[in-house]
């Protein structure tokens, strides 16, 4: 903990008349301006509305003309958004200056035999810019103080402070800075004494646009404008709708005749074109008033319970700020400011009636609000514990635990990787980060809300999630559970998708009816959530696609929607291997809302090549551009992860020669609707064998292996292979003695029928015929087949996964078994000429030893073949090492890779600054 006098002397270099002046107060501490969460200004936490900030950006292009001088647009919006006549309205720059030009109307307005109305009533503590207005023109200030033991009421003999010599009463509702909102007949009765006297109520209604709209009629005097000359009602677009920056203000003047007058104190184009623009899109924008005003009560709520629990008092104020007092702590802002991570907080001793343990601090976002809750704790607990052994006594006060929140445990931190495009390597740089906090020492668990998947995986309890997903827990070093990837969309048209919530097939659904019942899945969204935050440090969260899709945004849950839900920092990646990366960070910023750029603590270049020092330039253009910035910068790699998007890769492109190669050729038929083609990646650790991906009956040529591989729509791409001539052309071959293996959608094509009686993937009744190379029928079932399996090949261990809707049975009884598996089951089918090999099982070539084995038994039928026919092609595979002839270990390579892409991602980002997006030390 700091020293007092270091404390004290921090605060007399602070001393401001408001707050959020973060420059000085980074040049004061020592830091980046943008490193400090400031809670000392009281503006909408969702920022400006994007309707705002699009409409800011398009007048940039009138700024070469004259502002439009006519603003009865503005005005009659506003009139609506106010319940009022546009008459009684007057724009100016900033609620403040309208205080100023007001009483500088009053003061040259004074009637013959007035010079004694020379007071102005401020009850305080309050804003302020009243008194600086009041006394800059010349009124005497008179300051009753406000009931502090009765909640900062107006003391009982207020009323009978206005009289003759009063000018104006100012009364501020809510008040600034305690909160509390005077009830409506308390505020009328002053008015009433104001019309009696002949004085003038300025009612500051600046803070009670944030109320709900129907606690905003219980206490405004809106209601009363039109019939009540002596009041006049401030209001601003600042604190609503996120725009200081935007000067906005209005007000309400009950008198039509001092509003045409006070018109004519302001100058011409006191508002800009841009002003008008903006503030026109934000009257427009009722859906972001509509969101902040539900959200309030409950944070707010919330906030202040927390603040009673650490021990404040006073607590109170139902806006977007909240008041307290810490007796004892004189330098609770200072002690914030100096922690691992500064915070900035309102300190209220140049209020008067106001000490230096009274404090404001504004209503923020969930993740803001429990960091300062968190932060907050524990300076307390330190300080409790330091004055306990002073005392020679066990403290027995508060427990100010950091991992306490509403009385549960706190939820885990977390960080969120968004991209600016498919492919920008979000599922990568997620598992890079998932290993990296893992060897930090933090429990981590991956999560992606929705995943539309060409592969899946299974948990150990036989759910279904995106591969990405288990991977990630494979980085992890945890088992996958379907919490990680609550939704699961894996198409099976065109138009149309099985739909899989908690690991479970719910329905299928085209595009536009998911869409229609997405609302309906953003409480299983959250409860998965929820229970892997209870039981884990950090949640590692992927995005989906790019966040920045704005026909989709309604109703996102899985990419800035669930950042601004959960409150979740985010890190935008870029791939700059296909160019444009700068543009694509900069309008993906752009496209989304203020409130979702929040989001975005960070900004991440992935696949750049070259000499890193060149894209300097570019990084601290776009950091200013953006307002975010670099996290680092991740180099080409070769590094391998089971990524979906990398792998769907390899599936891009047209149609391609087949290079000579002297090795295995193993051909996979690239089906139009491809699952799950991670069961070839363990080929690819083998130098002497080559996967090559084959949509075309040309591009079949003379492979040593055929795999028909699973499919979404078995039917449809049976169909489509028989319809191309690639059926045809693979009956050829294996008629030539060319092995076959079906799995999975490939196993059920290689029977004689496949039948569909309940119409899973086309009409009920259904019948097909299929390739003929096994003796079998398969009956689709709406039933999934889903879990875990091992066994044996012969006398080869083997492991894989089952995900399949319908049974294969044997019509031939000499027809052996592929497998044996260990409860005992028979699985899979060998044709009787042993050329046809078909299985259910995904990941039957991943167990150490499998390929060898299929390696062996292919070099055996290409040497047989050859002696039958000399012109076939000759292997040139040499004998292995007793080295080189250990088993390969999938296993254990992953989890190198999983370690060097973790190497590459410490040694590329900003360590530091992940560290603080995160929350972590």
């Amino acid at each position: 903990m700091q020293s007092e006098a270091t404390l004290a002397k921090l605060h007399m270099e602070l001393q401001m008349d408001h707050g959020g002046d973060l420059a000085k107060v980074a040049q004061v501490i020592g830091c980046r301006p943008e490193s400090i969460i400031d809670f000392s200004t009281n503006i909408s936490p969702y920022g400006l509305p994007q309707s705002v900030r699009s409409t800011a950006l398009s007048s940039l292009y009138y700024l070469d003309q004259y502002p439009d001088p006519d603003l009865s647009t503005l005005e009659q919006k506003l009139a609506e958004h106010c319940g009022v006549d546009s008459r009684h309205i007057l724009l100016g720059n900033g609620a403040s200056e309208l205080i100023f030009r007001l009483l500088i109307y009053m003061k040259l307005n004074q009637g013959e035999g007035e010079e004694r109305r020379n007071r102005v009533l401020i009850p305080v503590p309050t804003f302020l810019e009243y008194e600086k207005a009041a006394s800059a023109v010349g009124f005497d200030v008179i300051h009753p103080p406000l009931d502090r033991a009765k909640g900062f009421a107006l003391p009982a003999n207020f009323c009978q402070k206005i009289d003759e010599r009063t000018q104006a009463v100012f009364l501020c509702q809510p008040n600034n800075p305690t909160g509390h909102v005077l009830p409506k007949e308390t505020v009328e009765y002053v008015l009433n004494r104001c019309k009696d006297v002949g004085a003038y109520l300025i009612l500051d209604e600046c803070f009670l646009d944030l109320l709900p709209a129907e606690r905003l009629a219980e206490v405004s005097l809106r209601d009363r404008l039109h019939c009540e000359k002596q009041l006049f009602i401030l209001g601003s677009f600042t604190k609503t709708f996120g725009m200081p920056g935007i000067r906005l203000g209005y007000l309400l003047s009950g008198d039509l005749t001092v509003a045409k007058a006070l018109g004519k104190l302001l100058p011409p184009w006191s508002i800009s074109d841009l002003t008008r623009r903006t503030g026109l899109a934000a009257l427009s924008d009722q859906a972001y008033l509509d969101r902040l005003r539900n959200w309030l009560p409950e944070e707010n709520k919330w906030f202040r319970e927390q603040l009673v629990a650490l021990g404040a008092r006073e607590v109170g104020g139902e806006a977007n700020f909240v008041f307290f007092s810490l007796p004892g702590h004189p330098y609770f802002r200072e002690e914030l400011l100096l922690g691992e991570h500064p915070f900035l907080i309102r300190s209220c001793a140049n209020y008067p009636g106001l000490s230096m343990t009274d404090y404001r601090v504004a209503v923020r976002l969930r993740q803001d609000n429990e960091a300062l809750i968190n932060a907050m704790g524990r300076i307390l607990r330190q300080s409790e514990k330091l004055q306990s052994e002073n005392d020679g006594e066990k403290c027995h006060t508060h427990d100010f635990s950091a991992r306490t929140i509403d009385g549960h445990t706190k939820q885990a931190k977390s960080i969120m990787v968004l991209g600016t495009t498919s492919n920008a390597g979000k599922s990568f740089v997620a598992a890079g980060l998932c290993r990296l906090l893992t060897r930090w020492g933090y429990k981590v668990a991956p999560f992606k809300a929705q995943n539309m998947a060409l592969n899946s995986a299974i948990t150990p309890d036989g759910l279904e999630i995106g591969r990405a997903q288990a991977v990630q827990a494979e980085a992890c070093g945890i088992k996958p559970t379907s919490d990680m990837n609550p939704i699961l969309l894996k198409p099976t048209s065109q138009r149309g998708s099985q739909v899989i919530v908690n690991g479970e097939v719910w329905k299928h659904l085209s595009a536009r009816d998911y869409y229609t019942h997405k609302v309906d899945l953003w409480p299983e969204v959250k409860k998965a959530y929820d229970r892997l935050a209870a039981d884990f440090d950090i949640i590692v969260v992927e995005g989906a696609g790019s966040p920045a899709e704005i026909n989709l945004r309604e109703n996102d849950f899985v990419n800035a929607g669930l950042a601004t839900q959960l409150d979740i920092p985010c890190i935008l990646v870029g791939d700059i291997d296909r160019g444009g990366v700068f543009a694509s960070l900069y309008g993906t910023v752009q496209l989304l809302e203020s409130h979702e750029q929040d989001q975005i603590k960070a900004l991440l270049i992935n696949k750049f090549r070259g000499d890193i020092s060149i894209l300097e330039p570019g990084c601290r253009q776009i950091e200013i551009l953006t307002g975010k910035p670099m996290l680092g910068c991740l180099p080409m790699t070769d590094v391998v992860i089971e990524d979906e998007d990398s792998l769907a890769e390899q599936l891009q492109g047209g149609s391609k020669p087949i290079v000579p190669f002297d090795g295995i050729d193993i051909a996979v038929i690239r089906l139009p609707r491809l699952s799950n083609f991670t069961d070839f990646n363990v080929f690819r650790h083998f130098p002497d064998m080559r996967v090559r991906y084959v949509s075309r009956a040309r591009e079949l040529g003379e492979p040593d292996l055929i795999i028909l591989p699973g499919t979404k729509n078995t039917i449809e791409d049976l169909l489509w292979l028989r319809t191309c001539g690639l059926e045809a052309k693979v009956l050829q071959a294996v008629d030539r003695g060319v092995p076959l293996v079906g799995i999975c959608g490939g196993y059920q094509m290689l029977g004689d029928r496949l039948s569909d009686p309940e119409g899973v993937e086309r009409e009920p009744g259904t019948a097909v015929r299929g390739l003929g190379v096994l003796r079998a029928e398969t009956i689709f079932a709406s039933q999934k087949t889903r879990g875990l399996v091992e066994g044996k090949w012969g006398d080869q261990p083997i492991t894989g996964y089952e995900i399949h809707m319908g049974q294969t049975r044997s019509m031939d009884s000499s027809q052996k078994a592929l497998f044996t598996l260990a409860d005992g089951r028979r699985e899979g089918l060998i044709s009787g000429n042993g050329r046809v090999y078909g299985t259910y099982l995904h990941g039957c070539f991943d167990a150490p030893g499998v390929v060898e084995r299929v390696r062996k038994i292919l070099v055996e039928k290409r040497t047989q073949l050859a002696q039958t026919a000399p012109q076939a092609k000759t292997l040139s595979i040499k004998e292995l090492s007793d080295h080189e002839s250990a088993q390969f270990d999938l296993v254990a390579f992953k989890e190198q890779q999983y370690d060097r892409l973790a190497d590459e991602l410490e040694a590329a980002l900003d360590v530091d600054l992940l560290k603080k997006i995160i929350g972590i030390n």
